[in-house]
């Protein structure tokens, strides 16, 4: 039974009842869906709470611009196909490895959690992966990477065939945008598999790791500081694993916002350090931080 998010049982008398075609005009018939579905977890009833069907309005919203952002790379390089990844692992790069291996864990623990009559836990593991892996890492890091966009768009797919079962509406009008898809058709397309072997390596997903704890404490030194996440961060790198920064440099500084990186010798001074198990980013405050104040 659907009760209130008080876990009321609706009735017109009490003045909590909620109409779902009132909310299917305002947020969406998929919002709805989402929302139930991921509240099914409770029991055997479902309290409906109206804020977190707001949330997964935006978990669509942010698919949709996703998928906005996706269609203009291909448009900008001319795709109108694409090959399957998986196929040519070898030809790929580190950071396509990494994203696919992520893909291929939540397609498995997917399809684990439907088998198992646990839709929530299913959608869950998609929500998790759609909103902080491919949208908030790996499309950032599309805008820095060169190369075939062939993971981006088998990615991409993939969500929508996942999501599809309890989105309909959003997935079918976004698929039917690919230049390769066949409007109308996304339900007859084969539902994703786990493959039986994982696409990348341990190396590739140590150089992801030391990827993001870099940005992620570069990001973590700005809030504390104050310091505006437009401006540029000049920095002195001290490391031993000089081979493993000339991979993962193009993209940290991209997604950190940094300046000029020098491992020469550190200058006197104010300054902040960002470390990592691998790297120690000595930064100068001089300019970017009013030491005064601080001091104050």
């Amino acid at each position: 039974m659907v009760r209130d998010e008080k876990g009321q049982k609706m009735s017109k008398t009490k003045g909590n009842v909620i109409d779902p075609l009132d909310v299917t005009s305002k947020s969406g018939s998929d919002s709805l869906r989402l929302t139930l579905i991921a509240l099914s977890g409770q029991g055997r009833n479902v309290n409906l709470d109206l804020k977190r069907l707001d949330g997964y309005k935006a978990f669509l919203n942010k698919l949709w611009n996703a998928s906005k952002f996706s269609l203009m790379q291909l448009s900008d390089a001319n795709v109108t196909s694409y090959k399957n990844p998986l196929e040519r692992l070898e030809e790929l790069d580190f950071i396509d490895r990494w994203l696919l291996r992520e893909l291929d864990e939540c397609v498995r623990k997917f399809n684990d959690e439907l088998g198992s009559y646990r839709p929530d836990a299913a959608f869950n593991t998609l929500y998790q992966f759609a909103w902080y892996e491919f949208c908030d890492w790996y499309l950032e890091l599309v805008k820095v990477k060169r190369g075939s966009l062939d993971t981006l768009c088998y990615a991409l797919e993939t969500i929508l065939k996942l999501l599809h079962p309890m989105a309909p509406m959003v997935t079918e009008r976004i698929y039917s945008e690919l230049p390769w898809a066949q409007s109308g058709k996304l339900m007859l397309q084969p539902f994703p598999r786990a493959t039986p072997m994982s696409p990348a390596g341990p190396a590739d997903l140590e150089e992801v790791r030391a990827m993001k704890a870099l940005v992620e404490g570069t990001r973590n030194f700005r809030t504390e500081n104050k310091i505006s996440p437009k401006v540029p961060i000049n920095a002195f790198l001290q490391t031993e694993q000089k081979a493993l920064w000339e991979k993962i440099s193009p993209f940290a500084k991209a997604l950190a916002k940094l300046g000029e990186v020098s491992t020469g010798a550190i200058p006197s001074g104010p300054s902040g350090k960002v470390a990592t198990s691998e790297f120690t980013l000595t930064i100068p405050l001089e300019g970017l931080v009013d030491t005064g104040a601080e001091k104050d």
